[in-house]
């Protein structure tokens, strides 16, 4: 005997999977609408559950790296469980189904023949649906549903809702993590240049003897435009009444400062130094102020200055924050408190050829270097200098010469031009296999007291950089070419629809084909 359902159940069937339909048009609209992979990941899991109102939803995203799928966003799970739960493609059933890049829906684990007895005694669950996140017949990852809160085993509909769903999770993650690689690599690049003029400043001190105070302030100026600190403190023993030098950015206790200065002179204590720097710890440490820092809290990176295997300074960089550095922040400082040492090691014998030492280091440079003396002369001329502006690799260069010399005209009257306050400017220059992008950046060059010592010019490839902007750009012109196309198309019809052109419209016709047309717009 066959069964049907009454009119108005019927008709309720059919409102309800309209209605679920809306709401996976509007969560597919939010979950594209963000290029921040985390807060997409958040947004699908709560579009999910929005749509299906499961007991618990998790997404897991495989790192190709490890070959492991960990959970990346999730909804009733314990914290203690999406930090220890990780799997590899084809273990368990959400590794089957990452392997294989189906679905796979089970609607009573008790009676599921699928389920082997141990399955299903791990399974506290009654029913759940596990569907792969795909992208060009890759597998992203996949998303968890377990238990609808409303009793419902998941259905062959949900499994269609499922399916689109997950497609546009899909193309969502993966947009989010291309625009999260642009973002990376041009933020390499911008760490790789600033280290690079940092080095170079610090170089520079060696030819012209800006002293080690100079460095320092030097280090600091640089730090404040990389790190976000509390507290910034240094110490560079070199003649035994040296100070610390500390900089704050924002307000932070006495007691808090005492910590950091404490901390620095412990860390300098235990590495080898000499009986000057022993004695001028034990001075520091008497005049400090004896405080309790037994719980410190938030981030420290402190780096040692050592120059002939001792240790003469330290520098010390501090945060509130428990994250508030990275490994690459600790690396970059490193670099630069390591090339520091070497700095200072040169200076105490620039006396013995400060000017070879000078060239030495500007030709191990990645960046072209050209400087110019008070008297208009050409003194630094690197490798890389002479590569990019398409010079000779061993000819000796007068001023004239060397201007004469540069194949690209626009450049060589750039650098010839005198400088008050510096100048920037990028060049295209035809180049083979391809053309390349210069960034040329002139500055003038100063002692300590302000007194003029010539001009200095530091040469930037930044094609790369550049491209990394125009794949950008292109990014979201095809993207945009390729949805105004067919929703343009869309939109006509649904225009005419709504004007009766292919037969009358009701009124609940005539609301859905608004709303179509509201989020074609």
């Amino acid at each position: 005997m066959s069964h049907t359902l009454p009119n108005n159940a019927v008709c309720e069937a059919k409102q309800d999977d309209s209605s679920r339909l809306s709401l996976l048009y509007e969560v597919a609209e939010q979950i594209n609408s963000t290029l921040d992979l985390d807060e997409c990941l958040d947004r699908i899991i709560a579009g999910a559950y929005r749509i299906f109102h499961a007991e618990k939803l998790s997404l897991m995203l495989l790192d190709e790296t490890t070959n492991e799928m960990r959970i990346s966003a999730a909804r009733n799970i314990p914290e203690n469980v999406i930090a220890e739960t990780f799997i590899r493609p084809g273990e368990g059933l959400a590794g089957k189904v990452a392997l294989s890049g189906e679905p796979l829906i089970v609607t009573d684990t008790e009676e599921d023949p699928r389920l082997q007895r141990k399955s299903k005694q791990q399974y506290q669950s009654e029913s759940f649906a596990i569907l792969p996140l795909c992208h060009k017949d890759r597998v992203l990852g996949v998303i968890n549903l377990t238990n609808r809160t409303d009793g419902a085993a998941f259905s062959d509909a949900d499994l269609a809702l499922l399916k689109a769903l997950a497609n546009q999770a899909a193309i969502a993650i993966q947009n989010s993590r291309l625009v999260a690689q642009l973002n990376r690599e041009k933020e390499q690049l911008r760490r790789g240049a600033f280290e690079s003029n940092i080095l170079y400043q610090v170089s520079s001190a060696i030819r012209y003897g800006l002293g080690y105070q100079h460095l320092i302030k030097l280090l600091f100026a640089s730090l404040d435009q990389l790190l976000d600190y509390d507290i910034l403190c240094s110490l560079l023993i070199l003649k035994g009444d040296e100070h610390f030098e500390v900089r704050t950015r924002r307000a932070v206790s006495e007691k808090q400062t005492a910590c950091v200065k404490r901390d620095m002179l412990d860390h300098l204590a235990a590495l080898p130094h000499s009986p000057i720097v022993a004695a001028r710890l034990a001075e520091l440490r008497e005049a400090l102020p004896v405080v309790d820092c037994r719980t410190p809290h938030g981030s420290t990176i402190n780096v040692p200055l050592s120059v002939g295997g001792e240790a003469i300074g330290i520098l010390c960089v501090r945060s509130e924050r428990d994250d508030g550095f990275s490994e690459e922040d600790t690396r970059l400082l490193h670099n630069i408190v390591q090339r520091m040492a070497e700095t200072v090691e040169r200076l105490s014998s620039t006396i013995r050829g400060e000017q070879d030492k000078m060239q030495s280091m500007v030709a191990s440079m990645t960046e072209g270097v050209v400087m110019f003396d008070v008297h208009d002369e050409l003194v630094v001329l690197n490798p890389k200098a002479r590569s990019v502006l398409g010079l000779a690799r061993n000819e000796e260069f007068t001023t004239q010469s060397f201007f004469k010399s540069i194949l690209w005209r626009e450049i060589a009257e750039f650098l010839a031009q005198e400088v008050d306050g510096g100048s920037q400017q990028e060049f295209t220059i035809d180049s083979h296999p391809e053309p390349r992008v210069l960034n040329i950046a002139l500055t003038p060059v100063t002692n300590e007291l302000g007194e003029p010592l010539g001009r200095l010019a530091i040469i930037r490839d930044v094609t790369r950089e550049r491209e990394l902007d125009r794949m950008k750009s292109d990014f979201v012109a095809v993207v945009s070419h390729e949805l105004r196309t067919p929703l343009t198309s869309i939109n006509s019809f649904i225009g005419n629809l709504m004007d009766g052109i292919e037969g009358e419209v009701t009124d609940g016709q005539r609301e859905c084909l608004l709303r179509m047309s509201k989020n074609v717009d």
